[in-house]
């Protein structure tokens, strides 16, 4: 069960923050707002669109290097999204993933996918199977 804090302070200034549970992500958000004319605002910079592009850069970087150390490690990881092995998923559980979520991971995986930098092949596992898994293309 999430619970929500909110705690006024004498000049008016809120800080939300969520506690965490098994449904919100690791990392801990806070946001500043302050109370001006009957209304909430928060107190931070504007996101542009400029921080926005900066962010799915980073998104897809990060794909990258998870994708690269759990290969190194011997760990697949499927495009499937049921799949145990789902790639958004196991990357947002890692210690590496550098605050990103899940949907995050899954908008870089797309955009991977059709960069080409990324692509399906398949891995015979132990168990004489054939298994679709995602490895990173060659740079041209």
């Amino acid at each position: 069960m999430s619970q929500r804090l909110l705690t006024v302070s004498p000049i008016l200034t809120c800080a939300s923050s969520r506690a965490r549970s098994r449904t919100t992500p690791h990392v801990d958000e806070v946001v500043d707002l302050r109370w001006e004319r009957g209304v909430l605002i928060p107190t931070g910079e504007p996101r542009g669109v400029v921080d926005r592009i900066a962010d799915r850069y980073r998104a897809q970087r990060v794909f990258l290097e998870l994708l690269e150390k759990l290969a190194a490690e011997g760990q697949r990881v499927s495009n499937r999204s049921r799949a145990s092995n789902y790639a958004p998923t196991m990357f947002a559980r890692r210690s590496g993933c550098e605050g990103l979520r899940k949907a995050d991971f899954e908008r870089a995986m797309d955009e991977l996918f059709d960069a080409g930098k990324i692509a399906i092949a398949t891995h015979k596992a132990a168990d004489r199977k054939l298994y679709e898994v995602i490895v990173r293309t060659p740079d041209q």
